[in-house]
């Protein structure tokens, strides 16, 4: 019994090395940076920054956020700061909006993407769902 086992176990690891060693060898991993405006939105920012990061490592994208608070008066930034320890998250306050504008039409990042977290419908249009 432990014998069969160890083979199936053994055949599975096998396998699972095979398949990341033969996964897009030339292929380079695309990153993105997405800039999250918020304001107030204590009730939807963990789970769109979590989710946002599950969805770019399952996809195999690299994926950096900054949010950009325009003036939040509940507890977002706590939140966000929180989850700045776990993921590539910066965190921006009280800009402006023509402050944000501007440098998100200078910044000089390939494939930056800019999002409130307020309109749920800018979420589909994001490229980590292709």
């Amino acid at each position: 019994m432990w014998t069969g086992l160890m083979l199936f176990v053994g055949s599975y690891i096998f396998c699972v090395c095979m398949l990341h060693a033969l996964k897009r060898p030339n292929e380079e991993i695309r990153s993105y940076h997405l800039l999250l405006v918020t304001k107030d939105n204590q009730l939807h920012i963990e789970w769109y920054i979590r989710s946002l990061f599950f969805l770019a490592r399952f996809s195999g994208k690299s994926l950096s956020v900054s949010v950009i608070d325009e003036g939040s008066t509940d507890d977002t930034l706590r939140i966000a700061e929180k989850l700045s320890r776990s993921y590539e998250l910066k965190i921006r306050t009280v800009m402006p909006e023509s402050t944000w504008e501007e440098w998100a039409s200078s910044s000089e990042r390939d494939n930056l993407m800019v999002m409130h977290v307020s309109n749920q419908k800018q979420l589909v249009k994001l490229p980590l769902f292709e």
